[in-house]
């Protein structure tokens, strides 16, 4: 139906049925006579519905493609400091870094969207589902990811919401310094990781004068574990044999392991089997298994209730002491305080 600025009909004048978005869902001509002075009143008010439906309809639009973000009365409907969704209950910088800790409601849906700067996170409470180029990730407490500059994603958060804490690289020299060794999107299991991200976490809730350089520090380290992580990555994959010496070390106990018994039940030379293994993972044999086992007990001390002597157990720890010495001395905290991180939020 032609209407110009004024709500006038066109010269067939026709009624019009407008749907919910405002558009003109049908028409048909109407008759002449005596009924022209009225059909140019019922165009000037569809014209007037058309308009206001459009203006309902724009202000929906932009509400979805930006999200229900926050959670309760924090919602907030724009990335805090044109970065990040959620709703900010704390953020300071550091340095060229930035740290946030975000909170997200029950079901709350970010669409696709970027960030131009590399950042890291690590989900503190709650589960979340993020959609990304290399396909879908599943995210519990605990989780680490590291987040490539201009990654495209979007991020659905489960029944119980989310916390999250991360940090942000702010200076672009430093992106660029970084980006041809670092920034592959990915999801970092690595025990230590999450240990370096737990302890940068307390230091956010327990700030002293010393905060901002440890919390630097701690950053640094993570970046350091990730880059480390994406210069062994093997792009071609791993050799069969390799991927069997590795699940040898992941399933048996390191009191019953050698060099020479891995090398003897995959079919290699231990010298071979050393020198591939330090290319691939960046570390011998010895600091992996340590490595391994730290993961496993950080994934069980986050998220699971399971007694401390127990995870020592299943992690393959010689006891609870053994357990406690070794994560102290990879995190700086105790089962005890890396297991309250993720429990009180």
């Amino acid at each position: 139906m032609a209407l110009d600025s004024s709500g006038s009909c066109d010269s067939e004048r026709r009624m019009a049925v407008v749907d919910a978005r405002g558009d003109v869902a049908r028409v048909w001509p109407q008759p002449d006579g005596n009924l022209e002075s009225i059909g140019r009143g019922v165009c000037r008010t569809v014209y007037r519905i058309r308009q206001q439906a459009s203006a309902v309809y724009s202000e929906r639009k932009s509400w979805w493609e930006t999200g229900d973000l926050g959670a309760g009365g924090m919602t907030k409907t724009e990335p805090e400091g044109g970065r990040f969704y959620g709703a900010v209950v704390n953020q300071w910088k550091a340095g060229n870094l930035s740290f946030s800790e975000s909170v997200y409601r029950p079901g709350a849906r970010i669409r696709r969207h970027l960030h131009s700067h590399p950042y890291f996170s690590i989900l503190l409470h709650g589960s979340y589902r993020e959609i990304y180029r290399g396909g879908v990730r599943e995210c519990g407490p605990a989780t680490a990811v590291l987040h490539a500059p201009g990654e495209v994603h979007s991020d659905y958060f489960l029944g119980a919401g989310g916390r999250i804490f991360r940090f942000e690289i702010i200076d672009n020299a430093s992106d660029l310094s970084l980006a041809h060794q670092t920034w592959d999107a990915a999801e970092l299991r690595n025990g230590r990781v999450r240990c370096l991200a737990a302890r940068l976490y307390w230091e956010s809730r327990n700030p002293d004068r010393f905060s901002p350089l440890a919390a630097e520090a701690l950053a640094l380290e993570i970046i350091s574990e990730a880059s480390e992580r994406g210069s062994t990555r093997d792009k071609c994959g791993l050799p069969r044999w390799l991927a069997q010496a590795t699940e040898l070390l992941h399933e048996t106990l390191p009191e019953n392991l050698t060099v020479q018994r891995i090398a003897s039940v995959v079919g290699i030379h231990p010298v071979h089997l050393a020198r591939v293994f330090h290319r691939r993972y960046g570390c011998s044999i010895g600091e992996y298994i340590r490595k391994w086992r730290v993961e496993v007990a950080s994934r069980q001390l986050a998220t699971t209730t399971k007694q401390v002597a127990e995870v020592a157990a299943i992690a393959g720890f010689a006891d609870q002491s053994h357990l406690c010495k070794t994560f102290k001395a990879v995190s700086g905290l105790t089962p005890k305080e890396f297991r309250a991180i993720f429990r009180r939020n």
